[in-house]
């Protein structure tokens, strides 16, 4: 949240996040929608954050965000659902603890000298197979 507030081209990025309450429980912002589009006038964050709650809710793999991802929902359900949930516990905190053997795969890559991102979305494109993402990165 700070960095939003206090980035420098706040004005010229057409979000504003402004602070309810010193306890940081409350918020009210809004992001500008791309000139001439239906979104031009503000979004509030809270109609932002339903958009993406629903996206989560009930995604659209014939219409999808990510190809990849939407390949994996559709052919491969159950790698699927491990990949959400690593990048889940990852990236969003969640309440489940990391897939040891998932972590076990990214830090063999990263003592190769790959970055951690790059090591998780390569494992991911990869259907987390260590070797296939071996080759993809080296060759």
């Amino acid at each position: 949240i700070h960095q939003v507030i206090s980035a420098k081209d706040k004005e010229n990025s057409g979000i504003t996040v402004e602070l309810i309450d010193e306890k940081l429980t409350k918020l009210r912002g809004t992001i500008r929608g791309p000139p001439d589009s239906p979104y031009e006038a503000s979004l509030t964050l809270r109609t932002v954050l339903l958009s993406v709650q629903s996206l989560l809710a009930l995604p659209e793999p014939k219409d999808p965000q990510d190809a990849v991802v939407a390949k994996q929902k559709m052919n491969e359900p159950q790698l699927f659902e491990m990949t959400a949930r690593f990048w889940t516990s990852h990236y969003a905190k969640g309440r489940r603890g990391k897939d040891d053997e998932l972590v076990k795969k990214i830090e063999k890559l990263r003592e190769m000298g790959v970055t951690e991102d790059h090591s998780i979305s390569t494992l991911s494109c990869c259907g987390w197979n260590l070797d296939r993402a071996i080759a993809y990165i080296f060759s």
